[in-house]
């Protein structure tokens, strides 16, 4: 019987590849968002020191006006910085989240049409074992004659 040749194996191919290159994106988004939680943490660390510091210099005698307005400056920028963080965060779980649902879905898919191809595979091996379980008794049938013919 001739080999077992899957007539979706192109089309299985693509599968395992979309799913294989969502699985990279995946973990690119998880990295981003990994990077992005990063560096919120070290806004907030840069923040409570400055914050520290600011509360340090508020200590009676050593106000500097110039000196308390730029460190009220920079705590306004930090400010700014961890809210664009905050916003950057939610923009990258959103995308991770979509990316993890197309991921998902091209496993899915990748995986239906592998169960396919074993079951056709499993089939293909059933018809094969039957054609040569039928050439078998075909043979010891043949052979069976003979030796009823020779022994007549």
């Amino acid at each position: 019987m001739k080999r077992f040749r899957f007539s979706l194996q192109t089309v299985h191919d693509l599968r395992e590849e979309r799913r294989d290159v969502a699985e990279a994106e995946l973990a690119r988004a998880a990295a981003e968002l990994r990077q992005a939680r990063k560096q919120l943490e070290a806004v907030k660390r840069a923040r409570a020191i400055a914050e520290e510091n600011y509360f340090v210099q508020l200590a009676p005698g050593a106000l500097d006006p110039r000196d308390m307005e730029f460190r009220v400056a920079y705590l306004r920028a930090l400010d700014a910085r961890e809210r664009d963080a905050l916003v950057r965060i939610v923009q990258i779980e959103r995308r991770h989240e979509e990316q993890r649902r197309a991921t998902a879905e091209a496993a899915r898919d990748a995986e239906a049409t592998s169960s396919l191809r074993d079951r056709q595979r499993a089939r293909h091996n059933e018809e094969a074992a039957r054609v040569a379980q039928n050439a078998l008794d075909e043979m010891a049938t043949l052979a069976a004659a003979r030796l009823l013919v020779s022994e007549s």
